[in-house]
């Protein structure tokens, strides 16, 4: 027998529904921990529950304590933790508006949000990329992948961090699209980046561009 549905609930307003650990907002991607295990007499009271997102439950099994790399939760630490973050959400009332955002995540956001000038949406919606295109204009997709692995550059919102992860993605099989199917070229003075196509097909390669 696990939580009671009184305990799960009382332990989901008490969070806010964010991780008591990573603080990550997770929504309905939560599940409740066992501070003390079932297996060592731990109850199935509200005092022995901590809600945790998927990740950091997952972690809660890793962890050799006579290893060197890796030291797992204590009891104490998960309890003052969570202690700790059940009384920043009641004094600040997170996690009760749909309007609450986290500042990290609205400065990411921006981040992303500047990527996308002018001149990349005018070659990603209007312009033919199929003949050539600027060959700096997406320079701020390749940033912006090469932060793909960095553990600050991502949502504390689960469900933003999910989307974010679909937009990498797309960026991802663009980039290497491109790579495969454009050369870097110079049309009147210009760097840019020309498909095969436009190659193949340009009569005025020979006399208006140079490598």
């Amino acid at each position: 027998m696990g939580f009671s549905e009184s305990v799960s609930s009382r332990a989901m307003v008490a969070c806010g529904r964010i991780c008591c650990l990573c603080q990550k907002s997770c929504g309905l991607k939560m599940e409740l921990h066992h501070i003390k295990q079932k297996v060592y007499e731990g109850s199935d009271d509200f005092e022995n529950c901590i809600p945790l997102c998927f990740d950091c439950h997952a972690d809660m099994g890793k962890g050799d304590p006579n290893h060197s790399k890796g030291k797992r939760y204590t009891e104490k630490e998960l309890i003052e933790r969570r202690d700790s973050w059940y009384e920043a959400v009641k004094k600040k009332n997170i996690g009760f508006s749909v309007e609450t955002v986290f500042e990290e995540d609205r400065k990411l956001f921006k981040e992303i949000c500047d990527i996308f000038t002018s001149d990349v949406i005018y070659w990603i919606k209007e312009a033919d990329i199929g003949g050539y295109h600027p060959l700096d204009v997406f320079a701020g997709f390749s940033n912006m992948l090469r932060k793909m692995d960095d553990p600050f550059f991502e949502f504390r919102n689960s469900d933003v961090e999910s989307l974010k992860g679909n937009l990498l993605e797309s960026m991802k099989n663009f980039m290497l699209y491109k790579a495969v199917n454009t050369f870097p070229r110079e049309i009147a003075g210009r760097s840019v980046g020309v498909t095969r196509q436009f190659i193949s097909d340009s009569q005025f390669f020979s006399d208006e561009m140079r490598v």
